[in-house]
């Protein structure tokens, strides 16, 4: 008799993986700067760990099984209050013996600062040493002595194979030590940088890295109230030479991430003079390679008196030439215009969009017949506070993607993703009604005459769908859709 230890290695590691670990739950997922998007390892994801291990007990082949997802990332986090776990950690990574040698290709410097306690649902607490008992504050020298004699020749025994470091960095960091010793890492390719204090962004060495395929940075601070000065733009500019040097010297290079938690620039009337970021970045040709762009609150020019967004990006679209993947989210209002506009007027053919705020330029691209787009997704939260946008045209937005949108791509599409709100804008109504009279529903508003009738849209018609999020109306329904 068949068991299921006699199944493949690959398919019980698809078994164990889809192991239920959180509750189940109808709310869409967040769409605002969470601490999920830059990696912080949430109670879900330790949970799930927690539920898995046990696993490896049952049996060698669950044992074999479960490894490879329990060790696959290393995660460092020296708080004072850890000093024994953090000693016990060092110590195993500097054996040169452990599953972790085998498959931890991803290590996650969480908190190399002892008196700093991560809190995800505030941010964290920063704590001072005047404060601590003297046990206190005893661990908490032990731990900064630990991190600079062990953390380094402990990363380098333990990590044979690292290929992705994510590093949430703070001004108390050995940013010159630790970046000194990364940059030496031939196998490293992904590049992860949250920086928790503005305070290291200016002199950060980030043009010691070369030969990466991947870079990611995040500008986050524990106060979301943070100004966006001069002072702030003029070191984040400083940031950005040296991003374009990192590009320039990773001719793989094909992920670029950037973003931030504040939502936009505070300034002052007297505060006219608007910085802008280096001119020459990304227009290089070291940057055709790059294929996914992810801007997230963070715009590479701004308008000023001198200088337009659209110039900017049309020069920077014709070095972008196998650009397939583009993610643009709380940018400001003169980027994503002048971005589209851009990328019509060029040869980019992306196969993945993602995007909080339509355009004339982003509507007709999306017409193009030559567009191999595989996956849209609309986060359209912000239609409530856009002054500029009527009940009428929203609506006629919605019908847009419904129809014509999809019927151009029905081919090609395979995920499919409206995160929308209001979403009385966009329902699909499943059934139309027998008298072809639509009856009078108190949960829409009465300026919304239009509706959408699922089989007046071509969402049926798009038959290589993998992934589908939209909201139907199903409250007067009989049947409901196959």
């Amino acid at each position: 008799m068949a068991v299921i230890t006699d199944l493949a290695l690959e398919v019980l590691q698809e078994i164990v993986s889809l192991l239920p670990h959180t509750r189940p739950t109808q709310d869409p997922p967040p769409t605002s700067f969470n601490s999920t998007e830059v990696g912080y390892p949430l109670k879900e994801i330790t949970d799930r760990y927690r539920k898995i291990a046990p696993l490896r007990t049952v049996c060698r082949a669950f044992d074999d099984a479960v490894q490879p997802i329990l060790f696959s990332e290393v995660v460092i986090d020296c708080l004072h209050t850890r000093l024994d776990i953090v000693q016990s950690q060092f110590e195993s990574l500097s054996s040169g013996s452990g599953p972790w040698r085998r498959y931890a290709g991803s290590l996650k410097i969480l908190n190399l600062d002892p008196c700093y306690d991560r809190r995800p649902s505030s941010g964290g607490i920063q704590y001072w040493m005047e404060y601590f008992s003297e046990e206190q504050r005893n661990n908490a020298y032990k731990m900064e002595e630990l991190i600079k004699t062990r953390l380094i020749p402990s990363i380098q025994t333990g990590f044979p194979n690292l290929e992705a470091v994510s590093w949430f960095v703070r001004r108390s960091d050995p940013i010159q030590e630790l970046t000194s010793y990364l940059a030496t890492v031939k196998t490293l390719r992904s590049l992860t940088l949250v920086f928790w204090s503005d305070r290291v962004i200016r002199d950060f060495p980030l043009d010691s890295f070369s030969n990466l395929c991947r870079i990611s940075l995040f500008f986050f601070n524990d106060n979301n109230m943070k100004r966006m000065d001069d002072i702030w733009y003029r070191d984040a500019r400083r940031l950005l030479q040296r991003l374009h040097l990192l590009v320039e010297s990773s001719p793989e290079m094909a992920a670029l991430k950037i973003g931030k938690m504040y939502r936009e620039r505070q300034r002052s009337e007297e505060d006219l003079e608007i910085p802008l970021f280096p001119l020459d970045f990304l227009l290089t040709p070291a940057a055709k390679q790059l294929c996914h762009l992810s801007l997230r609150r963070f715009d590479l020019v701004q308008a000023g008196e001198d200088t337009m967004p659209g110039d900017y990006y049309t020069h920077l679209t014709k070095n972008l030439t196998s650009l397939t993947s583009l993610d643009l989210t709380e940018c400001d209002y003169y980027t994503c215009p002048a971005l589209w506009n851009a990328i019509c007027d060029s040869n980019i053919l992306l196969s993945s969009i993602k995007v909080d705020y339509f355009t004339a330029g982003l509507v007709k691209y999306l017409h193009r017949p030559d567009l191999p787009l595989r996956s849209l997704t609309l986060v359209l939260h912000r239609f409530s506070l856009y002054e500029d946008i009527h009940w009428d045209e929203a609506g006629d937005l919605a019908v847009l993607c419904f129809t014509t949108v999809l019927e151009a791509h029905k081919d090609t599409l395979q995920t499919l993703d409206f995160q929308v709100m209001p979403q009385y804008l966009w329902w699909l109504e499943v059934e139309k009604p027998a008298n072809g009279e639509a009856q009078s529903d108190p949960q829409r508003p009465s300026q919304i005459a239009r509706r959408i009738y699922l089989e007046d849209t071509s969402l049926l018609r798009c038959k290589e769908l993998r992934k589908l999020s939209v909201t139907l109306d199903l409250r007067k329904s009989r049947v409901l859709p196959k």
